[in-house]
């Protein structure tokens, strides 16, 4: 457990239209569904782990996750869903979890969730590798941005209760709608603290990044003695 009163909210509700093989949580990398293993992570920090998954599937769900996981349905959007989930998370800081990253690692989450105790706002990012250009609406490069400047995002993200509340319920008196809670934080003026991230953390999302996990699992347990 870790150092502060901390509750995971784990975003499990989506359909996985990209990947074509039917809802994320469900799929099995060495005999253990995601839905279990991000849980599992989860459970290793707290007792305090709430997960939304897709809407008809709680009895599934039930019987991947340990009982101490609190199950809901999810909304339409990763945003939605942790605004739903939200209000379960009883600790100091709250830790965002995504189905779609299992491989993260529980010493990940605790460097976040510390961050997080100490800045009031952290995520995970590693390193770019190559320069990225910025494009117009035309398809024109209009910049170049060094790899030294930029980083790229991943799970998990932490928060202190209180700021995290403050964001979700200003994003949603604006109407702003992002993909992921830190593009919010970022934008509402928050700070928010860099933490490096892992090489094996991928995110899930087409069927390439499902045959990279698959190897990265069968290396790791080639390496387990």
């Amino acid at each position: 457990m870790t150092a502060h009163p901390v509750s995971v909210l784990v975003a499990a509700a989506g359909v996985g239209s990209r990947l074509g093989l039917g809802p994320k949580a469900f799929l099995e990398l060495a005999g253990r569904s995601l839905l279990a293993r991000v849980t599992d992570t989860a459970l290793a920090l707290t007792d305090d782990v709430h997960a939304a998954i897709p809407q008809g599937f709680l009895d599934l769900a039930r019987a991947q996750v340990d009982g101490r996981v609190v199950l809901l349905e999810g909304g339409a959007s990763r945003q939605e869903t942790f605004t739903r989930l939200l209000p379960f998370a009883r600790g100091e800081i709250v830790l965002l979890l995504d189905i779609a990253r299992p491989l993260l690692s529980v010493a990940l989450c605790r460097r976040v969730i510390d961050a997080a105790a100490r800045t009031g706002a952290a995520g995970a990012f590693v390193p770019a590798l190559v320069p990225c250009a910025r494009v117009d609406t035309d398809g024109r490069v209009i910049e170049a941005v060094a790899a030294s400047d930029y980083r790229l995002p991943q799970m998990p993200q932490a928060f202190r209760r209180e700021v995290l509340v403050s964001v979700l319920e200003r994003a949603a008196q604006q109407g702003l709608q992002r993909q992921t809670i830190w593009q919010l934080t970022v934008e509402l003026g928050v700070p928010l603290q860099a933490v490096p991230g892992e090489p094996d953390n991928i995110k899930i999302t087409e069927p390439n990044d499902w045959r990279l996990a698959q190897q990265i699992v069968a290396g790791h347990n080639q390496d387990t003695p």
